[in-house]
């Protein structure tokens, strides 16, 4: 019915972005961390959960309360205010308290990599952002692949040219305005 009235032209903007927003549900990132997490680190065993895929034997199953390290790549470039670089901040110490991951190492980027902090579990995080200038997350995307990440938070305004295909490591996109993402998993905050 939404499109309907969208094509006949008589559908308020209202409405039509309250119907986008029942369509299109904002996921928060921590719960795709999560639920990325759960599926892919699995480094402990518990004999009090019983793996399901031997039906004859009682064996233990593998499960995971945290992560290996992950890499959160905070856009540092002109476009971004003092508002946004405190919320990569704030995104970065709910990474520490709700994903307890080994490191975390954060990427300070604009038109290059302009520094980086690396925080180990239980430190205490205290960023520092770099940069400034024009905007090119191409470049941190390829420099992080050194690293071999489990998953890659990028925060981002979004305003930069973006790689032609998706890298080859998971990749979450919070972007704080509605600028199209075409690479990763976008999660608007």
């Amino acid at each position: 019915a939404a499109n309907m009235a969208r094509m006949a032209g008589k559908m308020p903007g209202s409405i039509a972005r309250l119907v986008d927003e029942i369509l299109n549900p904002a996921v928060p990132w921590p719960d795709l961390l999560r639920e990325y997490m759960t599926r892919t680190t699995k480094d402990t065993e518990s004999w009090s959960r019983r793996n399901r895929r031997f039906a004859n034997v009682y064996l233990p199953t593998r499960y995971s309360e945290r992560m290996g390290e992950i890499v959160v790549i905070a856009d540092t470039s002109g476009s971004i205010s003092a508002k946004e670089i405190n919320q990569v901040v704030t995104e970065v110490n709910a990474i520490a308290t709700y994903m307890r991951p080994e490191r975390i190492r954060v990427v300070y980027a604009d038109a290059e990599v302009a520094g980086e902090d690396v925080f180990e579990d239980g430190d205490a995080i205290v960023c520092q952002p770099k940069g400034g200038g024009g905007t090119d997350m191409r470049v941190p995307l390829e420099h992080v692949v050194q690293y071999d990440p489990e998953v890659v938070v990028m925060i981002t305004d979004g305003y930069t040219p973006w790689p032609s295909t998706d890298p080859d490591y998971p990749l979450i996109v919070c972007c704080t305005t509605k600028t199209e993402v075409p690479i990763g998993q976008v999660v608007r905050i």
